[in-house]
C-alpha cells in the first residue's frame, strides 16, 4: 500500500537541484516564509469567462513547470526545487465596482498580496486575485514569488497566459506549440482582450 502511494507521489512530482539563488532565498527565510514577491497585472476586457481563465492558468502550470516550484530540503543537506504535476489555483475574487476608486483599490490588493509572505515549502510559489473593477472590466492581479519570475521570465508567462486565455475562449487548443516567429504573427492578427493595467 505504502509502495503504490510512494509511485503515484514520484508520477506527480520532479525532484531538482535548486539554483545557488533559491537555496540562498530557501535558507535565508524564517520558518519557511518568504516575502520576496512581485505583482503584475492584467486587465481582461469584454465578458469574463471564469472557465477559460482557470484552463488557461492551468495550462500555463503545465507549459511552466516552475509555475508549480517549491523548495524543501534535498539529500546531503542540499536544498531542492519539487515541481508538482498539479497544483491547486490560489486565485481569489473581488468586487470592487461599488468603490469610489477601484483603480487604488487594485493598487491596494497587490500591495497587500506582495506583503504577505508565501510558504516556501508548499506549491505555488504565486497567488492571485481576480478584482471586478466595472460591468465587463476585470484585473487579474498575481502576486508571485521571485523564485519563479526573474529576469525576462515574468514577460514570458504574461504572455502565455494571454494566448492561452485566448486559446481557451474559442475552444482551441494550447497555442504555444507553434515557432516565436509563427507565434508573433498570431498575435499581431488576432486583436486581444488584454492590456496592461498600471
Amino acid at each position: 500500500m505504502a509502495e503504490a502511494r510512494d509511485r503515484r507521489e514520484a508520477k506527480r512530482t520532479t525532484r531538482v537541484i535548486a539554483s545557488y539563488l533559491q537555496e540562498d532565498w530557501y535558507r535565508s527565510v524564517d520558518s519557511g516564509w518568504s516575502q520576496r514577491l512581485g505583482h503584475s497585472g492584467l486587465g481582461i476586457e469584454g465578458r469574463l469567462q471564469s472557465a477559460a481563465l482557470m484552463l488557461a492558468l492551468r495550462s500555463l502550470t503545465r507549459r511552466h513547470r516552475c509555475c508549480g516550484r517549491r523548495c524543501g530540503p534535498g539529500v546531503e543537506g542540499r536544498i531542492d526545487q519539487v515541481i508538482e504535476d498539479e497544483v491547486r489555483l490560489p486565485i481569489e475574487t473581488s468586487d470592487l465596482c461599488e468603490r469610489e476608486s477601484p483603480a487604488d483599490a487594485v493598487v491596494a490588493i497587490a500591495r497587500e498580496l506582495t506583503t504577505e509572505p508565501v510558504a516556501f515549502d508548499i506549491a505555488p510559489l504565486w497567488r492571485g486575485v481576480l478584482a471586478r473593477t466595472a460591468n465587463e472590466r476585470h484585473v487579474l492581479v498575481l502576486a508571485v514569488h521571485h523564485a519563479i519570475w526573474i529576469l525576462g521570465c515574468r514577460r514570458v508567462l504574461l504572455e502565455d497566459l494571454v494566448a492561452l486565455y485566448g486559446a481557451a475562449l474559442v475552444g482551441r487548443e494550447e497555442p504555444l506549440a507553434c515557432g516565436y516567429g509563427s507565434l508573433i504573427c498570431q498575435q499581431r492578427s488576432e486583436a486581444s482582450c488584454f492590456r496592461r493595467y498600471p
